[in-house]
């Protein structure tokens, strides 16, 4: 499985690498999740906030759309001086960047998941990247562990094997496997 923690440090490194190279040194980030129960998306917020410790960027409370997408719209506009933003799945991702789309936004977003819309955003310029879990991997590690259970090589010493995830920017857009 991925390691959620591990996934939103990696969502944050990519952030702050993008908010520096566009000349950006400092400012505040917002984040948004659907559901704030979801205990993937909260280790992603963790992980993604811990790269921001004692930096000079600040990010700010979670806005939880709870399956309404204004709630993350509205926050788009209430904090338009916002530097950047991070949708820690999917739905939040692509409320994002719809609502960034053909904007004079040059806000960074970095989101999660890889739905045929988060992709055309990323090639329309409106999210800067995406993380894409490695689900052939996890299948493979999968197989493998249930292929040692039924052969009696598995000793019960793999718990969890963390597949990570792969960063989908326009650059790296034509490689994708979805």
């Amino acid at each position: 499985m991925t390691d959620n923690e591990a996934a939103g440090k990696t969502a944050g490194m990519t952030m702050l690498n993008a908010l520096k190279n566009s000349g950006v040194q400092s400012g505040v980030i917002g984040v948004a999740s659907n559901i704030p129960e979801m205990k993937n998306t909260s280790l992603r917020d963790k992980g993604f906030r811990s790269v921001f410790e004692g930096s000079a960027f600040e990010v700010a409370p979670t806005i939880y759309a709870k399956g309404n997408p204004d709630l993350v719209i509205d926050s788009l506009k209430e904090y338009s001086d916002y530097v950047g933003f991070f949708g820690a799945d999917q739905t939040s991702t692509l409320i994002i960047g719809e609502n960034l789309k053909g904007s004079a936004s040059k806000k960074i977003v970095v989101g999660f998941d890889t739905a045929e819309k988060t992709l055309e955003l990323i090639k329309d310029g409106a999210i800067y990247a995406t993380m894409k879990q490695n689900t052939k991997k996890m299948g493979y590690e999968g197989i493998k562990i249930a292929v040692d259970v039924m052969t009696g090589k598995y000793n019960g010493d793999v718990k969890n094997v963390d597949t990570s995830v792969t960063v989908i920017t326009k650059e790296n857009l034509s490689q994708i496997e979805n």
